[in-house]
């Protein structure tokens, strides 16, 4: 049998559970403040010079399941944990259609999320478009994305672009990316869709340099951060 042979099995017998490949119990990289954050596992777009390359192969990581939700729930059941990001690989990856069941993973997380800590922000990083998921959803599960999309606060849409990438940028890669106000844009899209006009919807983008952390700060919290940053750990 063949690499190409092997590697199909691989998918067809793999548990239809979602897989990660790292969660950080404290990030001040990617969002306001101090979060929760959890790099998710498989990506096919490969962007040339990508940060996290590792995280392409569907089959490496770890497995997602009940205990590990709840371990990263807990992580964030603290005072100056602002919010949750979820990065990858590519977190919209099995909303895609004909894949497996990983979504349901994706959204029981975030469902879970918001209504333990609904004060606290979800922050997401894709490579899909904003277009690509709300008005060309030709590739994805239109349904359970919008789902998934109803509890997020902040999206960073688009592929990262190497040409694009500029020192100083915040929370993005490369600057073709924006920082998408979810909530406001999904109900003018919802809106519009009533009054049968999907494509004179409006997103709402925040600010380049983003909302600014205004929270307290402890010595102590920053130097566990610092720790932590410096030699990547995580869960």
């Amino acid at each position: 049998m063949g690499i190409t042979e092997i590697s199909i099995w691989k998918k067809l017998l793999r548990k239809s559970n979602m897989r990660y490949a790292l969660i950080r119990s404290q990030d001040i990289s990617n969002g306001p403040g101090f979060r929760v954050s959890i790099f998710v596992q498989g990506c096919t777009r490969h962007c040339p010079n990508c940060f996290n390359k590792e995280t392409w192969d569907e089959d490496g990581g770890y497995e997602w399941n009940s205990k590990k939700e709840k371990i990263l729930l807990d992580l964030c059941d603290n005072k100056h944990i602002e919010g949750l990001s979820i990065l990858g690989g590519e977190p919209l990856l099995h909303f895609e259609k004909g894949r497996g069941n990983e979504y349901k993973d994706m959204i029981h997380l975030v469902k879970a999320f918001k209504e333990r800590f609904p004060e606290k922000t979800i922050w997401v990083w894709s490579g899909y478009r904003w277009d690509d998921i709300i008005t060309r959803p030709s590739r994805m599960r239109v349904k359970y994305v919008r789902k998934f999309l109803s509890y997020i606060d902040v999206l960073v849409d688009g592929p990262y672009k190497e040409r694009f990438s500029f020192p100083g940028l915040k929370y993005m890669g490369s600057a073709n990316q924006r920082l998408i106000d979810v909530q406001k844009s999904l109900a003018n899209f919802n809106e519009c869709r009533k009054k049968g006009n999907e494509n004179k919807y409006k997103v709402f983008e925040l600010p380049p340099s983003g909302p600014i952390y205004n929270g307290p700060v402890k010595r102590e919290i920053i130097a566990t951060q610092n720790k932590i940053y410096n030699n990547q750990k995580g869960v």
